[in-house]
Formats: C-alpha cells, structure tokens, sequence
C-alpha cells in the first residue's frame, strides 16, 4: 500500500479539521492530522494560510458536483435550480453537516482579502452565476437580482 503524497495527505487533513473545527486550527495539530513535519509543510506551502486556501480550492469541484444538475440535464431552469435546494437539504440531513464550508471560513477568516476569502467567494459566484444563467433561461425579468437573492 503506497502513502498518498505529502502535499495531499495535508490538504485532505486541512479540508477536514477546517470544516470540523474551524480556521483556528494551529500548524503543528493540522501537521499531526496530516502525518507530515512542519518543515514538509513549510517546502510545500509558505504559511498556513496558503494551505486553508488550497484545500478549499480543491473542494470547489467536488462541492459544485454534489450541488449542481450535470450539463446535460434536460430539465427546465426551474427544476434545475430547485435541484440545488434539494441537494442542500439532503446534505443538511447529515450528522456531518456543518453547514457551506465557504460562508463558514469567509465568515471565521472576516478578512475579504485573506487568501481562503478569496476562494470562497469565486465559489460562491459561481453559484450565483449558475443561479442567473437559469433565471435568464427561465425568462426572468433581472435574472441579476433573482440570482442574488
């Protein structure tokens, strides 16, 4: 059985100690979860925060998929965004739910230019721009606004 790579094994323990516990999490608890030293973590990444915005990063695709309606799917805009809502409360229904892991490190971090900041809110537009591309779709009077609220 080969080990996954350092720089993996880091983002996998930092994607589920900063959703479990949050941003504070310190280098050496995150470094110990990760099986890696602190130097490995140093040579891949220049602070802890470069590793919090990389493990979000690498979420987006995977959060997006659970989310969204594949590209093909022939339902109506309605239905397909209604789909999104009834993925998140399927989700919801988790004991491991701890809610959008993006508006919770947005929210903790509160600095808008704070690397991880940064990340949550491109997938938070991308939501958005889903969410106005089928209100446009659908014939909405300001798919802008409908998608923002």
């Amino acid at each position: 059985m080969t080990t996954a790579p350092t720089r993996d094994r880091l983002l996998d323990a930092a994607a589920e100690l900063f959703y479990r516990d949050g941003t504070g999490i310190g280098v050496e608890a995150l470094c110990k979860a990760a099986g890696v030293s602190k130097r490995s973590m140093y040579q891949l990444f220049d602070s802890k925060d470069q590793v919090l915005a990389a493990s979000l990063e690498r979420s987006v695709p995977g959060y997006q998929s659970q989310l969204l309606p594949t590209d093909d799917d022939p339902r109506p805009p309605r239905e397909l965004i209604l789909h999104v809502f009834e993925q998140l409360e399927a989700s919801a229904a988790s004991p491991q739910y701890r809610g959008c892991p993006f508006v919770a490190t947005a929210v903790e971090l509160k600095d808008p230019d704070h690397p991880a900041s940064l990340v949550a809110r491109h997938a938070k537009q991308a939501l958005t721009g889903y969410f106005r591309e089928q209100a446009a779709r659908a014939g909405a009077a300001d798919p802008e606004l409908l998608a923002a609220s």
